[in-house]
């Protein structure tokens, strides 16, 4: 159900349209309606971390009108239109590489947190799903998720993806993966969450189209972009608290390692750094493998999946 908000001399019927699929908020997006057609809106998210600000004039499509913040405001026309639309998201569309066979993506720009990953395992456990005994944990809602392995993570994005109507991409024997630990099949053209490829991965750290060359992803300064084991003080942050690279995705460098979709026999392919990690293991270009069933402090996962 959306919200309708009563007009003062503004043309447009503006409406808010909740996101973050549940995921708590310090307080939603509030809409101002100004005289003269104007509309103004106001955000405070701080609680889950940078977000975009997207409007829709007729929810065909959606546009980016302010992103990577945790709070702000600003005012627009609304002269000529009818209806405008709303929204607060935390997944960001990163465009292509065609010669490397990289489609367009959503990915999350933050690290998945521990408040989201315990919203959606409560429903998941609810609904048939298993996780492996003590994995997973999170010091508080907006810091990242850790000490998860591959095969939960995994379990987790389909979870996610059922939760919000989408198809999920993992199945085990046609069926959608929810228990032990295995090596899924992958249903490419399903609309679900998913773990990115190293290739994916790479290209988003890097900033994708509008990449500047950056070592780090979003800095040539480690400590600029990166909790790592020089500034870290010996633990993970909350999520978006360093500077973010040119696609507003944060914490591609440092804080956590992430989990991706490579399968290296028992082994994954994991990216980024962390706050245990040199500041060289944080450059876009470090990667390495891990066992699949791992569980440590330092290791956590971002998720993508189609526009």
């Amino acid at each position: 159900m959306i919200p309708t908000l009563s007009k003062s001399g503004c043309a447009a019927a503006v409406f808010y349209l909740s996101a973050f699929s549940g995921v708590a908020m310090a307080q939603p997006a509030s809409i101002q309606i100004s005289p003269a057609g104007n509309v103004t809106v106001t955000w405070n998210a701080s609680a889950s971390g940078p977000v975009n600000v997207e409007r829709s004039w007729n929810l065909s499509s959606w546009s980016v009108v302010a992103e990577g913040n945790t709070n702000g405001s600003f005012t627009e026309s609304t002269a000529g239109v009818s209806k405008a639309f709303y929204r607060l998201g935390k997944m960001v569309f990163v465009g292509g590489n065609s010669s490397a066979k990289i489609p367009d993506l959503l990915v999350s720009n933050t690290e998945t947190m521990w408040g989201e990953w315990k919203r959606v395992r409560a429903w998941a456990v609810a609904n048939g799903y298993s996780f492996g005994s003590g994995n997973a944990t999170g010091t508080s809602d907006r810091q990242p998720v850790h000490t998860v392995d591959w095969y939960d993570t995994l379990k987790w994005c389909n979870a996610r993806s059922q939760m919000e109507g989408l198809v999920p991409v993992y199945s085990v024997n046609s069926t959608v993966y929810k228990t032990g630990n295995a090596v899924p099949d992958v249903n490419g053209s399903a609309t679900g969450y998913r773990l990115p490829t190293e290739a994916e991965w790479a290209w988003a750290a890097g900033g994708g189209v509008r990449s500047q060359g950056y070592t780090y992803s979003g800095s040539g300064t480690v400590g600029t972009a990166a909790w790592y084991d020089g500034n870290s003080g010996g633990s993970p942050q909350p999520v978006g608290t360093k500077k973010g690279n040119e696609l507003f995705l944060y914490d591609m460098s440092g804080n956590l390692f992430e989990w991706c979709d490579e399968i290296f026999g028992s082994q994954r392919g994991v990216r980024g750094g962390s706050w245990a990690a040199t500041g060289q293991q944080c450059q876009i270009s470090f990667g390495y493998e891990e066992f699949a069933d791992t569980r440590s402090g330092d290791i956590g996962f971002r998720i993508v999946r189609k526009p």
